[in-house]
């Protein structure tokens, strides 16, 4: 039977704990670390790369959803730490952990991922917008 308050009662929005694209770089991250500790050729490229990914993918979904998320704000403040560490190992440790290079292959994939979730979540606003009119 229906209640006057049906209409009103609102849906709560989920919120997931992690994007499954924030799995995916924690395992490209995983697959980097195993391959240093194994002592292959490769594994600085991957722990940077994947770092990259990993902090752009948790700074949108920190910005995306804006309420508190604890996982995410802690992997964001992990990659803040981590790119302080970059600096100051170019600046004051004599490139170590990684260079300037490793400072770049950190940043270029963070900042471009970056701008590609923000655009995906911009033409999703424009669609649904489009959809609900």
């Amino acid at each position: 039977m229906d209640t006057p308050d049906d209409g009103l009662i609102e849906q709560k929005e989920v919120i997931p704990i992690l994007p499954k694209r924030s799995v995916v770089w924690i395992t490209v991250l995983l697959i980097g670390l195993l391959f240093k500790l194994l002592l292959w050729k490769g594994n600085a490229a991957m722990i940077l790369f994947s770092s990259g990914g990993l902090f752009a993918s948790s700074l949108d979904h920190m910005l995306k959803y804006r309420k508190e998320n604890n996982r995410t704000q802690v992997l964001v403040g992990i990659g803040i730490l981590w790119i302080l560490v970059l600096i100051w190992g170019n600046l004051f440790n004599g490139g170590y952990p990684y260079n300037w290079g490793g400072f770049g292959i950190h940043m270029v994939p963070a900042v471009v991922y970056f701008i590609i979730y923000r655009l995906q979540e911009h033409r999703n606003k424009k669609k649904n917008r489009q959809q609900g009119a």
